[in-house]
């Protein structure tokens, strides 16, 4: 039986109430014990899994369900794997500690990397009978947090790609990914140009990575799960795009008041306005590396209205101004060349 790490479910209760349905009655409904969600390493039937998110955007009306949930998810809820991924060289290293290490992520899911004509295919695929659309959009968008992550927002795609038929709600696909989407293609995942591949990770270590690579294949570290700041960060990744993420809306989104979420909150080491800004700059520096990202575009994905607002916390957050950012972060830089593995098929026609 294919089984699945409850870690796969992370954030479903938040963004199921977020989207006005009831994720416990669900969960119940498909045969999956509320509980089993406090044990991020907890083995489910993956049949079940898949089931619930095909449910859930059925019963929410909302076929983005699992963009949603990718949307909750930064690079270190992914887990040990983040570890690695962050010390390898660069985003050709990265793909393929992804591809060696893929059920660390999910367990029914891999990566097949092809190049044809300079261009990367990275496809992050489902295994059959469980890749339904939820689970495939999920996990392609697992995919991009990860080197997004990695890179330190230094990688993006340069098209994302499903299988599946345009959805109704394009808008949130588009907000998650910012990057022209092909749908009705012949794979899930990206595409990107070669030389990305060779894209420097800035918290590269040779020694760190082969350590983390040891800890991955030892030992599975828990994920933290359950606690009122991961809950009311989900929130805020879900309110935000709709300049909705006060603190009213985040705790009605949690079932609180927003005196008992600021209680909570401090008794746990945090304040909302300490996790709202942390958020809005972990990303407005990935929209900002982003090509041809418009600032005001920018703002607004950071819930800010007036631009003049914007640049203002900008200042004080980073000490110069959004373009200056930009212009120093484009600046020319030394990237190495790719750095050809194991797993990555040449397909150049005419090449020997």
């Amino acid at each position: 039986m294919h089984q699945i790490r409850a870690i796969s479910l992370y954030s479903y209760l938040d963004v199921a109430r977020f989207l006005g349905i009831d994720g416990l009655q669900l969960l119940t409904r498909v045969g999956i014990a509320p509980e089993q969600l406090n044990d991020p390493d907890a083995r489910l039937p993956a049949e079940p899994v898949v089931r619930l998110l095909e449910e859930s955007a059925r019963e929410s009306r909302c076929d983005s369900f699992g963009i949603r949930m990718a949307q909750c998810r930064t690079f270190s809820s992914l887990g040990p794997i983040s570890l690695l991924l962050e010390r390898v060289a660069n985003i050709g290293e990265a793909l393929q500690a992804l591809q060696n290490n893929a059920r660390a992520l999910s367990d029914l899911f891999h990566i097949t990397v092809s190049v044809t004509s300079r261009t990367v295919s990275a496809a992050f695929e489902v295994v059959p009978p469980f890749n339904r659309e939820q689970a495939s959009a999920l996990t392609v968008g697992l995919g991009c947090v990860a080197l997004s992550g990695a890179s330190g927002g230094r990688w993006h795609p340069q098209s994302v790609h499903f299988t599946q038929r345009p959805p109704k709600d394009r808008r949130s696909y588009e907000t998650f990914f910012r990057a022209p989407l092909v749908f009705d293609s012949n794979f899930n995942g990206f595409s990107f140009h070669e030389s990305d591949l060779g894209i420097a990770l800035p918290l590269a270590d040779a020694a760190m990575a082969q350590n983390a690579a040891k800890l991955l294949s030892g030992i599975d570290l828990p994920a933290l799960l359950g606690s009122v700041a991961d809950h009311a960060r989900h929130s805020i990744a879900l309110l935000l795009p709709e300049g909705r993420a006060s603190v009213k809306n985040v705790a009605d989104n949690l079932d609180l008041g927003p005196r008992a979420l600021q209680r909570r909150l401090k008794s746990e080491g945090h304040s909302f306005e300490a996790l709202l800004n942390d958020y809005r700059r972990s990303l407005v520096q990935r929209l900002l590396r982003t090509p041809q990202e418009r600032l005001a575009d920018t703002a607004l994905a950071i819930g800010y209205s007036d631009q003049t607002a914007f640049t203002r916390w900008f200042r004080t957050e980073f000490r110069m101004s959004p373009t200056a950012w930009q212009k120093a972060e484009r600046a020319p830089s030394q990237i190495p060349p790719p750095v050809w593995k194991v797993g990555i098929d040449r397909q150049r026609s005419g090449e020997r």
